[in-house]
């Protein structure tokens, strides 16, 4: 047994192959060379939360190395033992990998079925993370997530569906379009970019170019590695989406059977578990997949597949919501539509989240709509409408995905070219400066019922009101919404229905205090502080929406502040 210090042991200690996927396949090829064809590979120190990797060799022939063989390594510390699954990697060598999540001195313990691969054993030290490596991302306080090391994670989530998995142009754009923003997060599916092809992609080819679904390709897997240390880097987590609907050819990847379904899953967890930005999501809109699979089992062999318990879910389309309370679902993840239809009620009050919060766990939307110009409703929108329903869904204490969807054209540096994200970073500031996992949706502060008005509170001390855009109710004006026209009037009816709007001043229940009022404009990305105002009780109305008032119990009132009710701060009375 040998540490790879001068080789190996650099690749993986020092990292000089991530995000570049040449210098990973480069160490890889070198640690199954003949010249160390007999011998075991792995780092002599690793950081908390980095990647040891066991490099084994066999010089036995079989005939297909991906099935024919198993290979794991229990690792053990003093706090810790793991049993970790290993992979074949192609040239005839295995991988077993760990992250390590205490610090200390490990061993391991190999056991294969293979003789050349069983009982091989060794010791290395792990040391502190390194710099911006907080470990992986948890649920925290039910409905929220945190880094392994207790740092606050406040996701805000993008879609690049294909842009880790394809070619290295594409992967080269993502690391670029999330360097230039706040996102901390990104949705890809692992086998998106191949969706009707031929060829390429996570499956090795035959000669008829057809794929073999029992055996994985680890030049693919490389290269998915590669972006994965990219987004690292970057701070960026990482949502794997195994399955897609979305491949109609007979034998795609969308029906390759539910044997090759679970090798497949197998592989690609022994493979990316070792990464500690990862989370795991089993399918892209399950309910649209033309057979459904066995999600429960599925999502069971993951979750109890991979031993550091990433976070796992399921996203849904629009036929059908996922049973989240199941217990290997760590948090539920929504595609809220009803953000994006024409309807006769506001659209803004996130009713879904606020429902899905009732089972106990965080709640993710990843999709409500992209900004873009691609001909359907769903990719249509606004920047300005990408902002407000980001703003509803955060104040109805869930998270939200970000996405853009422009057709025929495009930044040439490869930056996304919306004019949303620089918004959602704002958000993002914005709560971060609160104390958000304190927060609840809290219609009870407000006497008002109306689905215009949304509030996230720490009762008593801090209050985010969500201010929405009346929008007329589409049955009561006859002239304009049918069935009269210009040129075939009908006659006059009874006035009736109006525009949904808030009663003329809700009541907010504040509590007693001295409390700091400011002016959210979530477009401008301004904040203006309107003066202060006592509780326990104040009655306004908003005079810009969208717009979110921030209410904040402090001390004192500034020196040569404005004080008084909220209405006589600007909030209220028509305006001028």
């Amino acid at each position: 047994m040998h540490t790879l210090n001068d080789v190996m042991g650099v690749c993986l200690s020092r990292r000089w192959f991530a995000g570049t996927a040449g210098a990973l396949g480069a160490c890889a090829l070198l640690a199954s060379s003949p010249l160390f064809s007999q011998t075991t590979w792995f780092a002599d120190q690793v950081d908390q939360w980095g990647i040891q990797e066991v490099v084994l060799h066999s010089s036995r022939s079989y005939a297909n190395p991906f099935t024919d063989v198993t290979v794991q390594a229990r690792f053990r510390s003093d706090s810790k033992d793991v049993l970790a699954t290993g992979f074949y990697d192609g040239h005839g060598s295995w991988k077993v990998r760990l992250m390590p999540e205490v610090q200390g001195v490990w061993t391991f313990s190999t056991i294969s079925s293979d003789p050349d691969l069983n009982q091989k054993t060794g010791s290395f030290k792990v040391g502190a993370p390194r710099a911006g490596n907080h470990g992986p991302v948890r649920v925290r306080d039910k409905y929220h997530f945190g880094y392994a090391d207790g740092t606050d994670y406040f996701p805000l989530g993008t879609t690049q569906y294909g842009g880790i998995g394809g070619d290295l142009r594409n992967r080269i754009r993502t690391v670029n379009q999330l360097s230039h923003t706040s996102f901390n997060k990104t949705r890809f599916m692992l086998l998106s970019p191949f969706v009707g092809a031929v060829g390429a992609g996570p499956f090795e080819t035959g000669t008829d170019g057809k794929r073999n679904y029992k055996r994985p390709n680890p030049v693919y897997y490389a290269q998915v590695e590669a972006s994965l240390f990219d987004l690292q880097a970057l701070g960026v987590e990482a949502d794997v989406i195994f399955f897609v609907p979305y491949d109609r050819t007979p034998g795609g990847v969308s029906s390759m059977g539910a044997e090759n379904d679970e090798l497949y899953l197998r592989y690609a967890v022994a493979r990316l578990a070792a990464f500690h930005n990862v989370w795991w999501t089993m399918s892209n809109e399950f309910d649209v997949h033309r057979v459904q699979k066995d999600w429960k089992k599925l999502g069971t062999l993951v979750s109890e597949a991979d031993p550091y318990k990433h976070l796992l879910g399921i996203h849904n389309c629009c036929t059908a919501f996922y049973d989240n309370s199941e217990p290997w679902v760590t948090h539920s993840i929504l595609q809220d539509i009803t953000l994006q239809r024409l309807t006769s009620a506001p659209r803004n009050n996130a009713w879904l989240e606020l429902d899905q919060r009732k089972i106990g766990k965080p709640v993710v939307v990843d999709e409500y709509g992209y900004e873009g110009n691609n001909g359907m409703t769903w990719g249509s929108f606004s920047g300005r409408e990408i902002v407000e329903m980001h703003w509803a869904i955060t104040l109805a204490g869930a998270y939200g995905s970000h996405g853009e969807s422009y057709s025929g054209g495009g930044s040439a540096t490869g930056e996304f070219i919306g004019d949303a994200p620089p918004r959602l970073a704002f958000l993002k500031k914005i709560m971060e400066e609160a104390p958000y996992r304190e927060m609840e949706p809290d219609p009870g502060a407000s006497d008002s019922s109306s689905p215009l008005i949304s509030i996230l509170a720490k009762r008593g001390s801090y209050y985010l009101i969500g201010c929405w855009p009346p929008r007329e109710v589409a049955d009561w004006n006859l002239g304009f919404f049918g069935p009269a026209t210009p040129s075939r009037p009908q006659p006059l009816k009874p006035f009736g229905g109006g525009i949904t709007s808030p009663v003329p001043e809700p009541e907010y229940k504040l509590g007693d205090g001295i409390f700091r009022v400011d002016l959210i404009d979530p477009w401008a990305m301004k904040v203006t502080t309107l003066g202060y105002t006592k509780g326990p009780v104040q009655k306004f109305r908003a005079r810009m929406t969208p717009g979110i008032v921030r209410i904040v119990k402090v001390d004192r009132a500034e020196p040569g502040a404005a004080v008084g009710d909220i209405s006589q701060l600007g909030m209220g009375g028509r305006g001028r």
